[in-house]
């Protein structure tokens, strides 16, 4: 495991500094406990109010025994947003392999893009949202070997789009395919993430809505009329 020096109110720069991985399997659980700690007091509470003493009581472990593992909490931050990111690589790129989609039409290709999408942001949506606001605050927050491998999984999705690039009204049919998959995945921090919010509790989306509601309005914009010039 690679984690960084990253940023602080302390002045620290962001930057590689490796932590030795841990080898024995009492000392690789308990590397696990402060992760799965850190992830469920994320779910409850904002990053900056999360100590460490706090993930110390909720890991079962003393202070001490987490200095052992990180040097602190951000460096924590980073290995949880490092494993999620190679998790949600791995399953994506799986799931998005061409000879898996068959002859599947446009609607049904969007979809089920559409589907893989919100189920990734549904399933951990209070780890997303701490990534997503802490990368605010901090934006040097993430490898560029992570987003580009995330890159990588935006371009298999738009792949897939262009297999049916004859029926985009759009003439720049790449462009056109990259942009309806940053459409799902920019609907979903909006949506998702943001669900607490007032507007979004009346509306009381469940996972099929979200699928069918963000479908249909990639589904428009591929397919239909250009602006006038």
């Amino acid at each position: 495991m690679v984690t960084p020096r990253l940023a602080s109110r302390s002045g620290r720069n962001f930057g590689p500094r490796a932590i030795i991985p841990p080898c024995q399997k009492r000392s690789r659980e308990t590397h696990e406990r402060i992760l799965k700690a850190g992830e469920s007091l994320l779910n409850k509470k904002d990053f900056e109010q999360i100590s460490i003493a706090e993930i110390a009581a909720e890991a079962d472990i003393s202070v001490g025994n987490f200095y052992n593992r990180f040097p602190d909490k951000t460096a924590m931050m980073y290995c949880l947003y490092e494993n999620y990111e190679n998790q949600r690589t791995e399953r994506m790129l799986l799931a998005l392999d061409p000879e898996k989609w068959g002859a599947r039409d446009l609607e049904a290709s969007v979809r089920g893009i559409t589907g893989l999408i919100v189920d990734l942001f549904l399933e951990r949506t209070g780890l997303i949202r701490s990534f997503v606001s802490f990368m605010r605050n901090n934006p040097a927050f993430g490898s560029e070997r992570l987003k580009q491998r995330l890159m990588k999984v935006y371009e298999s999705a738009a792949d897939l789009l262009l297999v049916h690039q004859g029926r985009f009204s759009s003439s720049d049919k790449n462009r056109a395919a990259a942009y309806a998959v940053w459409m799902i995945g920019a609907m979903c921090r909006e949506h998702i993430l943001n669900a607490n919010l007032p507007m979004q509790q009346r509306m009381a989306f469940g996972r099929n809505d979200y699928v069918n509601e963000f479908s249909r309005m990639v589904l428009g914009y591929l397919l239909g009329p250009a602006p006038p010039k």
